[in-house]
């Protein structure tokens, strides 16, 4: 469809060139002919140079320069609104007749057709891979709206992930898992984290959307990532933890409102 049709849509106007638009996308995987939306919460893009990229940007702001623009109150909200209207797909899941039996020889695991995982994995009774994953945005309403999820799940080799626990697919960029991980019972893994190799994560870990988390690392039981957080490599994260700010390389962090380890023993 054409860039001026989804202005058209959202009662706006656009500026620039009248591209052909073939799918929606996010500014950290900028494409084509795709729709992407910039907040102000993404204004370090602000600058670059989008030149095949239609954005939806906030009314009152100036135009991204060389890019094609359509302004509008709520950029992430008109985003879904598009995606919804004209770009969603529906969510199938695979047959277990479908030579995949070697991944999760056990009842009751749910994998979509967006998931994609290598060799020697396996995947226990409960677990679900692939679903949709947890985002809304509020309307003029304030009524919570459903973003879709057109990414996927890429999971390395010899991975395990434990029963009823949740891999979510990702918003338009997939979901990774990397190689040798190993996730517990009832973790929850949501849209568009990123899991780095040999990292073991125990049961009863909740991770919110867009983290992610380096390699080698150790995260104990019920622990709780806030969202967007980027854990370096080689961390342990201590039971029952809040993260709520990035983690370096090699670092421990425990607590409620999770620190350095260090830092709790120099306290009396």
């Amino acid at each position: 469809m054409k860039a001026s049709d989804i202005a058209r849509f959202l009662n706006s106007e656009l500026t620039g060139e009248d591209i052909e638009v073939v799918g929606v996308c996010s500014l950290n995987n900028p494409k084509d002919n795709h729709l992407a939306f910039l907040n102000f919460n993404t204004f370090t893009f602000i600058g670059k140079t989008f030149a095949t990229v239609l954005l939806l940007i906030q009314q009152g702001t100036l135009p991204v320069p060389y890019a094609m623009c359509i302004p509008v109150d709520n950029p992430r909200l008109a985003h879904a609104k598009v995606t919804a209207k004209y770009f969603i797909e529906p969510e199938r899941m695979i047959p277990k007749g479908d030579g995949i039996l070697q991944a999760h020889p056990y009842h009751g695991v749910t994998i979509y057709d967006c998931v994609k995982w290598g060799k020697d994995c396996f995947f226990k009774p409960g677990a679900v891979i692939g679903h949709s994953g947890f985002g809304y945005e509020r309307d003029e309403n304030n009524v919570p709206i459903l973003r879709p999820h057109l990414g996927g799940v890429k999971i390395g080799d010899s991975v395990t992930v434990g029963a009823n626990s949740i891999v979510a697919r990702g918003t338009f960029d997939d979901t990774v898992i990397g190689d040798n991980v190993k996730i517990d019972d009832l973790v929850h893994i949501p849209h568009n984290c990123v899991i780095g190799d040999n990292t073991i994560i125990t049961a009863g870990s909740i991770i919110g959307g867009s983290v992610t988390i380096g390699k080698n690392c150790w995260l104990g039981l019920n622990c709780t990532i806030m969202q967007r957080i980027k854990i370096g490599d080689n961390v342990t994260i201590g039971i029952g933890a809040n993260i709520v700010k990035d983690v370096p390389d090699g670092a421990t962090y425990a607590g409620f409102m999770a620190r350095p380890l260090e830092e709790m023993r120099g306290k009396k």
